[in-house]
Parts: C-alpha cells; structure tokens; sequence
C-alpha cells in the first residue's frame, strides 16, 4: 500500500468519524412575514435555516419556539414602529415577555438614533424612551447593530446559546420555577 493510499485511508476515516460526532446544527426559523429575511448571512456551517409561522417575533430556534424570540428591526421600521405603528409595535413587545429569551435586535448604531441621523422626522427621545420602555417594562435585551449582516451574527449568536442552554438543561428548570410560581398564585 503506498503511502498516499494510506493517507487517504485515514482522512476519510477521520471524516466520517467527524461526521458522526459532531453536534447537529441548531436550526433558526425565520418568520414566513419576514420582508427582508437575515438568511443569506448566516453561517450554513454553524446553522440551518427554515420558514415558518412564528407566533411573536421574527427569528426563534427550531424546538424552542417557546422559549426565544426575536425581534428585529432596521432603522426606517424601527422609526415607524414608533409613530404610525406604535400600537402593533408595543404588542409585538408586549407578547414577547412570555418568553423566557427576548431580544429586541435593531440595525442602526444608537448614535445613530440619538443624532438624529436619519431621513424621518422623529425626535430622538421619542425612539429612545420607545425601545427603552419596553426593554424595562417587559425586560427585552435590545442589540444595536451596524449592518444586516452584523445583526444576523447577533441572530445566530443569540440561536446557539439558547440551543447550548436547552441541551445542558438549563430551561427545565426555568419551566419548574414557571410551574412553581403558577401554582403558588
């Protein structure tokens, strides 16, 4: 056998046996409304992407539904969702304390938003007091993000560690204190 047959051999060997330990790639849903969907950016080596129907939100984890939501943004929604459609934009907050992982991703910088750089007239504080507002009412993280492409990682980011969370364990016992509490009031 000559040496490179033997090389060969034992790459291919390798791989299979990298093939069948590695972990399964958590699988983002993105929400089937989603206008301008984050897709193309994520990692197709780290993630796996479907569509569906999500109740709130617009990206969560496959087998997770229940337990993360994500909301995003880009400026020019975000500055909408905060005059003309505020109302739907703060149930959308609203629906999301339900979940134990929210997450409120917006594409602009906050310097953005607080300088006013933008083409809509609306006053800064009015944005700001907005998101802020929600974050403490409903205790949703918000993430300012530069680019499509930056919230996506934020996204898929935000994805694998609810997925590592969920396979250690750790919402069983978030569900136990849920059940907990339920019962003591």
């Amino acid at each position: 056998m000559t040496e490179s047959k033997v090389v060969a051999d034992a790459v291919e060997i390798l791989g299979a046996v990298h093939r069948e330990t590695r972990k399964p790639r958590p699988v983002i849903i993105v929400d089937q409304q989603e206008k301008l969907p984050l897709t193309r950016f994520f990692d197709p080596a780290m993630v796996q992407v479907e569509t569906a129907a999500l109740s709130t939100g617009d990206y969560s984890l496959k087998g997770a539904t229940e337990l993360l939501a994500i909301e995003r943004k880009s400026l020019a929604d975000l500055l909408h969702c905060c005059t003309t459609d505020r109302e739907r934009f703060m149930d959308q907050l609203r629906r999301m304390k339900n979940y134990p992982t929210r997450f409120l991703v917006v594409e602009a910088k906050r310097e953005e938003i607080e300088s006013e750089i933008y083409t809509r007239n609306v006053r800064a504080a009015s944005v700001i007091n907005t998101v802020l507002g929600a974050a403490v009412r409903w205790n949703i993280c918000v993430e300012y993000r530069d680019s499509p492409a930056d919230a996506a990682r934020m996204v898929q980011w935000i994805c694998l560690k609810v997925a590592q969370l969920q396979r250690e364990g750790f919402y069983d016992s978030k569900k136990e204190e849920s059940a907990a509490d339920e019962t003591a009031a």
